[in-house]
């Protein structure tokens, strides 16, 4: 159904699949980055004691950063809109 409707829409069948795959792949990694990033007790000293003992100084504030203090739907939503502006950029090429 999918691939029907971008075809309908003008991408040639060649690219719809891998754009279909693409999505799938995406909302897939996007449900195990939630599950992943998502720590019970989102602290820098509770990350720090997970990471190996030699570990930079700095890569637990990074990982704070990056895993945690994150909106995971305003990151799918991000993800989401910037494979639709590509797709329509490859629509208009078409």
């Amino acid at each position: 159904a999918y691939r029907h409707a971008l075809t309908e829409a003008g991408l040639p069948d060649e690219r719809a699949v891998p754009f279909v795959r693409t999505v799938v792949s995406y909302a897939l990694g996007q449900s195990l980055a939630e599950l992943s990033w998502t720590p019970a007790s989102p602290d820098a000293a509770d990350l720090a004691a997970i990471l190996p003992p030699n570990a930079p100084d700095d890569l637990a504030p990074i990982a704070q950063w990056l895993c945690v203090e994150c909106d995971m739907s305003e990151q799918f939503d991000l993800g989401i809109t910037l494979m639709i502006r590509g797709l329509d950029a490859t629509l208009a090429e078409t």
